[in-house]
């Protein structure tokens, strides 16, 4: 299962269409909550974690875009407490199902590239 974001208004390629599977988008999702809790509504940010069309508007999606990359240039302590909190986590689970080799789904370019699409999306919905 996944999640399946998709430009309202698109400038360009990069802005048509974001998608993650369910393992990477609700740790970029939650870290998006705790870091645009000043952007977006609890309907909003409750609604991303759902397939069900979920709308964030231009302006919001722009205003994400520029959080993230701020946090990412200015406040690295932000990314960097949150990937230890997902490190943890799979630390736990990877253990618990006898090392299947997954890894961390919580990273750095998938922050920058959902910052990209939101950019360039003029708005998007997530299915």
């Amino acid at each position: 299962m996944g999640m399946d974001l998709y430009g309202i208004k698109p400038k360009n390629e990069k802005g048509k269409y974001f998608r993650n599977n369910i393992w990477h988008w609700h740790p970029l999702w939650a870290f998006v909550c705790t870091v645009c809790d000043q952007i977006l509504t609890e309907q909003e940010m409750s609604g991303g974690y759902f397939n069900d069309g979920q709308k964030i508007s231009k302006t919001k999606a722009k205003q994400i875009a520029e959080r993230l990359l701020d946090v990412l240039k200015n406040e690295r302590k932000l990314f960097e407490d949150a990937l230890k909190v997902e490190m943890e986590y799979y630390k736990k689970q990877n253990e618990e199902l006898k090392n299947d080799g997954r890894t961390p789904c919580f990273n750095e370019e998938n922050i920058k590239e959902f910052a990209e699409f939101c950019e360039q999306s003029g708005g998007f919905e997530i299915c």
